[in-house]
């Protein structure tokens, strides 16, 4: 009789924990299978994949590239212009450079004429600096481009450019990138073979008005993998939502100083927080990535250039520039982000 009450009485509640254990039970297993799903799907949007490649067989010889605003600007030497592009790709019109008289360099490398490109902030029309490497006395110089007018002020660089000399072992500089970092730019001073050693050089906006007297810092960035190879830098963009300086470095062989073509891979340099580190003398990036190993297409490609073109919440698209014999091509690398 009392067993009776007993199932009675308890036999739901009984029911009840069973019945909740099993249900626990499979919402766990459904947890689990989710959880694994997203882990799985994480994993494979966290790798760099190349999105899209655009050839042009007919345009040589570009060294720099810039974005802004839907246009893209690809500094060419053959012909002495800047190619405007749209965000489509299509060439939309083409600004005229005077010939620089760039030739061989000390190094044995061929010189370009304009090497780094990027945004003038000015109130009333939109411009643009174009810079000179610096590599020869007759590329001590930029330019400011109207870009409404298509006009160019011819702006010399030589005492400046002869401070950051004074500041290097053999008296030889090297500025192959410019981007915006706030109200600074930052320039990409590739080392060679013999003084293998690249630096980054920021300084303010304005910094051609006070040659003599502008602070700047400098900066040295990366390290040697194998003593046998300098890996100079080429392309640089900052980004100013993620903090994170992005460059790319190709492998010089001391042993052929006549070509500033790379004898390895082409690796893109990622440093976190880069504002933070600006003024630390010497910055080794947080991640290398090698983009022969995304996609075969980079192989045997000098990267000459980068811009980020769109940044959200979970990934990039950096826009890389290289030149080749058969022509330029512009790759977009689509580079999911990673918390740092």
């Amino acid at each position: 009789m009392l067993k009776i009450g007993f199932e009675i009485l308890f036999g739901p509640i009984t029911y009840l924990i069973r019945f909740s254990r099993i249900f626990m039970r499979k919402i766990c297993l459904v947890g689990l299978y989710f959880a694994l799903l997203l882990l799985q799907t994480g994993c494979r949007e966290a790798k760099p994949k190349l999105i899209r490649e655009v050839n042009f067989p007919d345009i040589f010889s570009l060294t720099t590239i810039f974005y802004n605003q839907g246009k893209i600007y690809l500094a060419c030497n053959e012909g002495n212009k800047i190619i405007v592009l749209n965000d489509s790709f299509g060439i939309i019109d083409s600004i005229p450079i005077p010939h620089s008289g760039f030739g061989i360099d000390s190094m044995g490398i061929k010189a370009g004429n304009i090497t780094g490109l990027c945004l003038l902030p000015d109130k009333s029309e939109p411009k643009l600096w174009a810079m000179r490497s610096g590599s020869l006395p007759s590329l001590d110089s930029g330019f400011i481009i109207n870009l409404k007018a298509k006009s160019l002020q011819n702006v010399s660089l030589r005492k400046f450019y002869d401070r950051i000399r004074r500041t290097k072992a053999e008296n030889r500089i090297d500025f192959e990138g410019i981007c915006n970092f706030g109200n600074r730019y930052i320039l990409a001073n590739r080392g060679n073979p013999e003084f293998p050693q690249n630096q980054l050089v920021i300084v303010p906006r304005d910094f051609y008005l006070m040659q003599d007297s502008v602070p700047f810092q400098l900066s040295k960035i990366g390290f040697q993998k194998d003593s046998r190879e300098f890996y100079g830098i080429k392309g640089i963009d900052y980004s100013f939502t993620s903090d994170k300086l992005f460059l790319t470095a190709s492998p010089v062989s001391p042993t052929n100083k006549t070509s500033n073509r790379p004898t390895g891979h082409t690796y893109l340099w990622i440093t976190d927080h880069f504002s933070s580190m600006s003024g630390i003398t010497a910055i080794n990036p947080a991640r290398i990535i090698d983009l022969q190993a995304i996609d075969k297409a980079f192989s045997n490609k000098s990267i000459v250039g980068l811009c980020i073109i769109h940044e959200d919440k979970t990934k990039y698209h950096l826009l890389l520039l290289s030149g080749s014999l058969v022509g330029t091509t512009l790759s977009i690398l689509e580079l999911p982000k990673i918390q740092s």
